[in-house]
């Protein structure tokens, strides 16, 4: 019987209740299942969060990477994004199954993420800034949810406190509605983007050089996309606010984006995290709320 961390099980119970623990008394035997049909052996997980993640030795003798989801839309929407970015600096996908909630990627190799690279900085956030363009290209994303879509977090949020903001700051929230709106009403260009690019998430392959993993996969703005790397890494900064601003004066000049909207946009999606960590049963949603406040800052500069 293989043996699933510890951590993981409370977090997809956290998440999905009875339905959570049911796929989680069900996996074990999947997973040897699995390995049996494809002839593979799966690995040692690496540290897991809200899937099931590990190395797998193929029978050809080549090493890859299996994931498998809890069933959702979600997962759907994230295949269709690994499709789409095939063109892209982005991992190559090898099999999935829609109907078990799996994908075989290739192994990167060393596979060294950006957040462990001893690089500077803003030289971490120039090879992002160097990734996201080569994903912004895919020709059709009619099927992706879209920013809009995402910001409805913050009505099911109200819909959960009865019209209150629940533990969140009522004026983060009403301030995050309003430039939603403003954002939304004068909305340019979108892009299919990768949605969750951040230090961990790139990864370095000594074929291909730095890779992303892990797309979300959402329609919006590209000011949008940079969000998530920019508060990634964050909280162990001396100054957090040079360096957030340091950050955001990167991409605008090499991507050639606007620094007012990518704060704006910045600080919607903060309170927005915040709310789906109350959504799914986490307790941090304050660094949300703490990154909220920096982007206000950075406002009012």
């Amino acid at each position: 019987m293989m043996t699933i961390p510890l951590t993981f099980q409370k977090t997809i119970i956290g998440m999905h209740k009875e339905k959570g623990e049911k796929w989680l008394q069900e996996l074990p035997d999947f997973l040897l299942n699995w390995q049996k049909q494809q002839e593979a052996t799966l690995l040692s997980p690496f540290e897991l969060s809200y899937n099931y993640v590990a190395p797998v030795l193929l029978s050809n003798g080549r090493s890859a990477v299996f994931k498998i989801s809890y069933p959702s839309k979600e997962f759907l929407r994230e295949v269709q994004t690994y499709q789409a970015f095939q063109q892209g600096k982005f991992v190559r996908m090898l099999d999935c199954s829609l109907q078990d909630s799996w994908v075989l990627m290739e192994y990167l190799s060393p596979g060294t993420p950006l957040k462990e690279s001893g690089l500077s900085d803003l030289e971490n956030v120039s090879i992002a800034a160097g990734i996201l363009p080569t994903l912004w290209s895919a020709p059709d994303f009619s099927n992706f949810p879209t920013v809009r879509e995402w910001s409805k977090g913050l009505e099911r949020l109200r819909s959960r406190f009865s019209g209150n903001t629940g533990p969140l700051p009522a004026h983060c929230v009403e301030k995050a509605e309003k430039l939603y709106d403003e954002l939304f009403a004068s909305e340019r260009e979108v892009h299919l983007l990768h949605g969750d690019l951040h230090h961990g998430n790139i990864l370095f392959d000594g074929d291909q050089g730095w890779t992303a993993i892990d797309a979300k996969g959402v329609i919006g703005e590209k000011e949008y996309d940079c969000i998530q790397f920019m508060i990634n890494e964050l909280q162990d900064q001396q100054d957090r606010l040079s360096v957030l601003r340091d950050r955001i004066s990167r991409f605008c000049d090499v991507l050639q984006l606007d620094r007012e909207r990518m704060i704006a946009w910045g600080f919607c999606h903060s309170v927005l995290s915040a709310a789906w960590c109350i959504e799914d049963g986490q307790n941090s949603w304050e660094w949300g709320i703490g990154c909220a406040g920096l982007f206000d800052e950075l406002m009012q500069e």
